[in-house]
């Protein structure tokens, strides 16, 4: 099945030209004086539909496209592929240039590319693709690329354990519900909404249970500290299990969340209601997730719960002098890290732990 449904990629280039050059009008003006600014809401609601979905049909050519340039880049002689002959040195990158995109969008395009794209056999003959309802809403623009990798993510995790007639029928239903034409009667259904039904439909189908899941992320679940940067910041990389995940969101939510007392030190205030003797909250987000991390940690090493260290409590030394400390400003040399670290790194240490005088 063509995916343009026409005569030819004369026509198809054609036809996009023209529709680029429109959208470039069209955008412009409706970025413009007079346009999305000054319309009404039923007008503004429209345009965010309409341009859903102008964006799955966009999501439809790049899927596709994406699936041919793999395709055109398997060759067993590297100089014959697509990608070598384009200076490129995988499919990730070719994409990349050609589409301006990041490397995680490439990844995402190539993911989604595998579950719809329609292979050739041995005698030149095109094969089913994993997804074919998938792929017939893709096409239709009934979904986009959000959509497909929600449901090829837990039906392609099936792997071998299911039979395929089962996979067919997921993938059948789960389309059915990106179309608004699913058992329930219900709207078409958002990415988010496929991606809780296709979790259901892989745990439904998957007659092994969790445990080879299980296996798997066990295996490949790591934290590595990196070396510390030329800013002194260390990077972080690292898998984590669905509940240590969830865990650890947990114990953000409680220490960043607004308190609701209105004793407490620290809150949030309507900006009317600001009052300069309360102090606000400049972090951002990211920012009150790291500080969270580091209060679990201080907790967890003054719990007496974690093993000791030569019979002692896994305490974290920070040394720096006395002048400096005094001062406010200079280093400080924190016991096992190579990289200095500011001042006030020690006087927080000094504030919720111990001062020793040397």
């Amino acid at each position: 099945m063509a995916l343009g449904r026409m005569g030819g990629m004369e026509a198809l280039l054609d036809s996009l030209r023209e529709v680029v050059e429109r959208a470039r009008v069209t955008v412009r003006d409706g970025l413009g004086e007079g346009g999305i600014r000054g319309s009404a809401d039923g007008e503004l609601l429209d345009v965010m539909v309409l341009a859903g979905e102008l964006g799955r049909l966009q999501d439809a050519l790049l899927i596709e496209s994406t699936g041919e340039v793999a395709r055109r880049s398997e060759s067993p002689d590297r100089d014959t592929r697509l990608t070598t002959r384009m200076g490129c040195h995988d499919v990730s990158e070719l994409v990349q240039r050609l589409t301006r995109l990041a490397p995680g969008s490439a990844s995402r395009l190539q993911r989604a590319a595998k579950a719809v794209r329609v292979d050739e056999s041995i005698l030149g003959e095109p094969l089913p693709p994993v997804l074919p309802a998938m792929r017939e809403a893709l096409v239709d623009g009934e979904v986009g690329l959000d959509g497909l990798l929600a449901v090829a993510g837990p039906l392609a995790g099936l792997g071998d354990r299911v039979g395929r007639e089962l996979v067919l029928t997921a993938d059948a239903v789960l389309a059915a519900e990106a179309r608004g034409e699913g058992p329930d009667a219900a709207p078409p259904a958002c990415a988010d909404l496929l991606r809780v039904q296709a979790q259901v439909w892989a745990s439904a189908l998957d007659q092994d249970g969790a445990e080879p899941r299980e296996t798997t992320q066990l295996r490949m679940r790591f934290v590595r500290l990196g070396r510390a940067r030329a800013d002194g910041l260390v990077p972080v990389e690292g898998l984590l299990l669905p509940e240590v995940a969830a865990q650890w969101q947990r114990i953000n939510d409680a220490v960043c969340s607004p308190r609701i007392d209105p004793d407490a030190p620290v809150q949030f205030r309507p900006t009317h209601d600001y009052h300069p003797a309360v102090p606000t909250e400049t972090r951002t987000r990211t920012q009150q997730q790291h500080d969270a991390l580091a209060t679990a940690l201080f907790v967890a090493a003054s719990s007496e719960l974690l093993p000791t260290i030569g019979g002692a409590a896994p305490t974290l030394v920070i040394s720096a002098r006395a002048d400096d400390v005094t001062a406010g400003t200079g280093w400080a040399q924190v016991e096992g890290c190579d990289e200095p670290v500011g001042i006030a790194a020690a006087l927080h240490a000094g504030c919720a732990g111990v001062v020793l005088r040397c």
